[in-house]
């Protein structure tokens, strides 16, 4: 038997037949089942092995071999399978697509839907919010044109001239009252005619820096009085108040300032003082030098007493009668050396002279030059009382 190849011993029929028995069971046993019932056909294979001829043996090893590698991958064929098992069957997968686009055509409408009203309320707010700015634009624009008005109102209708000028001498602007001092029939022509201030302006052109000095000393100056020219080429007194305007770094933008038109006031001031002065001479023509003084201090009455004084004095007697029979020249030379005398006089002795000119009594009764009397008083002490008739 073992001679003939084709001949199959009764060990290969055993093997075959529990090859074919475990088969036929593991065809029925479960997934879990299966690998111990493997097991069992290997182990008997592995100890029957030698009963076999070597060319079924070397594959008896490929087999078991084999069948190693299925059992040891077992539980990933296991979840492979559970996998495809889960997968739908082709009538399932059509109706899941179905009811999957159903569905998303359902989100894509409700989307597409709340897409549509936030737009419209985004269109909404945007409007409502854009009408609020506008609004608030409005009333800014509004409160700012009329704050504009009534700043340009004042400006150009005070009284007082209003400037901005550059540290370098150049108008900037100015407004109608500022023109109407000058002259000038616009602030226009006015900025026109003075590119040059401290040139075209002063009399003096150090007034002008005078000025800019204490502005840039001070950063502001008030009061400030000055002569300038007018456009007719007429010289005015002014009186100037301004402030030095800088940037954040310090550095001078411009200077603002008003000016008053003081020329009336000046005018009065020069009078007054040639007025005072004129009552100053006549003061010293008319009374001692040092009562001229204390009266120019203390315009109060002088009140002082001397124990004793010689009073010397000159009525000329009949001088109606004589101003009638001479010339007046001649009446006014005589007059004149009289006074002189007198004067002379008294300067060389130290007297104090006082001139009658008239009394407002008799002024009224009789000729005033009546009244032309000369009086000279010495104050005397006890011992030198006298008097000279």
């Amino acid at each position: 038997m073992r001679g003939n190849k084709n001949a199959i011993t009764q060990e290969e029929k055993d093997g075959y037949h529990l090859f074919k028995y475990y088969g036929c069971v593991s065809c029925h046993q479960g997934v879990e089942d299966l690998a111990p019932s493997i097991n069992t056909n290997i182990n008997w294979l592995a100890k029957n092995r030698s009963r076999y001829p070597a060319e079924m043996a070397e594959n008896i090893d490929i087999a078991i071999a084999h069948i190693k590698i299925i059992l040891i991958n077992k539980p990933q064929v296991d979840a492979l399978v559970l996998k495809i098992s889960a997968l739908p069957t082709p009538q399932l997968g059509e109706e899941l697509y179905r009811a999957y686009s159903q569905e998303y055509e359902k989100a894509l409408n409700t989307a597409t839907f709340y897409r549509f009203l936030l737009f419209v309320f985004s269109l909404v707010a945007i409007a409502a919010i854009s009408a609020y700015i506008i609004a608030k634009i409005r009333k800014s624009a509004l409160a700012v044109q009329q704050a504009e008005e009534k700043y340009r109102s004042i400006f150009e209708n005070v009284t007082e001239g209003i400037f901005q000028t550059t540290p370098h001498g150049r108008y900037l602007s100015a407004n109608r009252a500022l023109a109407d001092i000058y002259g000038y029939d616009s602030p226009e022509e006015m900025l026109k005619n003075h590119a040059d201030i401290a040139g075209n302006l002063y009399l003096d052109a150090n007034q002008r820096n005078n000025f800019l000095a204490v502005l840039q000393e001070q950063n502001e100056v008030l009061k400030f009085e000055s002569q300038v020219y007018r456009k007719d080429g007429a010289a005015i007194w002014i009186s100037q108040s301004a402030r030095t305007v800088r940037d954040q770094s310090g550095k001078i933008l411009y200077y603002e300032g008003t000016v008053s038109d003081i020329t009336k006031r000046k005018q009065a001031e020069i009078a007054l003082r040639y007025e005072k002065e004129k009552s100053e001479k006549f003061l010293l023509n008319i009374l001692p030098e040092p009562i001229a003084d204390r009266l120019r201090h203390d315009p109060n009455p002088i009140a002082d007493s001397f124990p004793a004084v010689t009073v010397l004095f000159a009525d000329l007697v009949g001088f109606t009668k004589l101003a009638a029979e001479v010339e007046p020249k001649e009446l006014v030379a005589l007059l004149n050396n009289i006074f002189s005398t007198f004067d002379n006089l008294a300067s060389l002795h130290g007297l104090a002279g006082l001139k009658q000119i008239s009394s407002p009594n008799k002024a009224q009764s009789c000729d005033i030059r009546d009244e032309y009397v000369p009086i000279v008083v010495q104050p005397l002490d006890k011992t030198e009382r006298h008097c000279c008739p």
